[in-house]
């Protein structure tokens, strides 16, 4: 009767006279805990959270995880959060690459009778499974492998993410009472179903909150996408963090103009990036473009290759021109001669401009460098229009003798008066070397 008078004191509201039992309820806290799971559901935790207030640090944390793993199992049980058995499988076997030869999922991605159909014959109870495992991994850090297929492809994303739930209980109600442990497992599962799932509404720094996801090994990407969607653009120092784990410039492609000059402005503080940025220049976005280039001027941004030096650069002739090699890409020339040195170019047709570079140190270099040439530059529309376009393409050169980067101005569509700016990056994607010409038309 005692507990029950306790218990209905907190129920009405008058906590103040809770503490009042303080020193009855210390040594019956066995009688305390029974008496709160007598409660409804949805009041289970608030109670466990007073009775911290009443009694001091306690011995209950492990009803915490029974109420996460509760909570777990209704929203899966009554919520029918996981998708279709066959459609978890599909969708399993299209992200892993498996069978892509031996199934059409076009035709049969809205045939729901032909999907279970291929998978008849496993008999699993597999929700029940599913469920299983996931309560595993929260109790005792169980096969993440298996967690991360659940998680990504057999939860509803939405469904899982709607704000009513049958238990009236929400994860960050639960949240803070957890040990780190299970704060960390909860967050790997909840950063595996989505972005929004992380959206908790914890009383803690965006910058604490940052380093729970990371410690609980939230994906970078998922983190970013996070912040992005929740904070904006006001957490700068979250985004460089991340920018020095993971390639940027794969995060923000798919961001808005205005996010991704932003992102620019934080990857130009770090050395990295800096020929990422020096590729925009080449980009379709206007915007993009010339924020690159303020950055460009602003930071002073080059090449600093020590591996490597230019030998020469201009105009160039190539004797017996360039033979094309069937069946192949390629095409077999002879050593490029230097007409004139310079980074203002006047061209006819079938000229050459580009530079020549080696490496500084043969001893310490390859005898084969394998790298990619990109080449931003003027192009010519349909309606005669000039715009940036850009160009790449990958070939072999020999490190101890000068590797050429040129273009040939093979017809007259692609005789246009412009910048042309060419870089070589090598297997691990940093810059090589780098040389910009202004070209015009001399007229004959």
């Amino acid at each position: 009767m005692e507990y029950k008078n306790l218990l209905g004191i907190w129920h009405e509201g008058r906590r103040k006279l809770v503490y009042s039992f303080k020193s009855k309820c210390i040594p019956n806290q066995k009688q305390l805990k029974e008496g709160i799971l007598k409660f409804p559901y949805r009041l289970k935790n608030q109670l466990f959270s007073e009775t911290k207030k009443v009694v001091g640090e306690t011995k209950l944390e492990q009803n915490q995880t029974e109420l996460l793993l509760e909570y777990f199992d209704k929203k899966f049980q009554k919520e029918f959060i996981f998708n279709e058995f066959a459609v978890f499988y599909k969708n399993r076997f299209m992200d892993e690459g498996l069978f892509p030869d031996y199934i059409k999922w076009n035709d049969c991605q809205n045939n729901e009778a032909f999907l279970n159909a291929m998978l008849y014959d496993i008999k699993v109870d597999y929700k029940t499974i599913w469920r299983r495992s996931i309560k595993s991994f929260l109790m005792f850090g169980s096969d993440e492998n298996e967690i991360q297929s659940i998680c990504k492809y057999g939860i509803n994303q939405t469904t899982f993410n709607q704000n009513e739930d049958y238990s009236k209980l929400s994860i960050n109600q639960l949240f803070d009472e957890l040990s780190l442990i299970y704060q960390s497992r909860l967050l790997y599962i909840l950063g595996l179903i989505s972005v929004d799932s992380l959206d908790l509404n914890l009383d803690i720094l965006d910058q604490e909150y940052y380093n729970m996801l990371v410690n609980s090994k939230v994906e970078y990407a998922t983190i970013f996408k996070y912040f992005i969607k929740y904070k904006k653009l006001s957490q700068p120092n979250i985004y460089y963090q991340i920018f020095k784990k993971v390639d940027a410039v794969n995060l923000i492609k798919e961001e808005s103009i205005e996010i991704q000059k932003t992102m620019l402005s934080i990857m130009v503080h770090l050395k990295e990036y800096h020929h990422k940025i020096l590729e925009f220049e080449g980009h379709h976005s206007k915007k993009l473009r010339d924020h690159a280039r303020f950055l460009i001027d602003k930071y002073q941004l080059k090449v600093n290759n020590e591996r490597y030096k230019i030998v020469d650069f201009g105009l160039y002739k190539v004797l017996g021109g360039a033979n094309s090699v069937k069946g192949s890409g390629r095409k077999n020339t002879i050593e490029p001669i230097l007409i004139k040195e310079t980074e203002k170019v006047g061209v006819v047709l079938k000229s050459y401009i580009g530079l020549r570079f080696t490496s500084k140190d043969f001893d310490k270099s390859s005898t084969i460098l394998s790298h990619t040439v990109k080449i931003s530059h003027p192009i010519k529309l349909g309606e005669g229009q000039v715009q940036d376009g850009f160009t790449e393409w990958k070939q072999n050169g020999f490190s101890h003798s000068n590797i050429f980067l040129g273009w040939h101005f093979d017809s007259l569509d692609e005789l246009i008066e412009g910048k042309y700016t060419m870089r070589a990056f090598d297997e691990n994607d940093e810059l090589i070397v780098e040389k910009s010409f202004d070209v015009s038309i001399k007229k004959y």
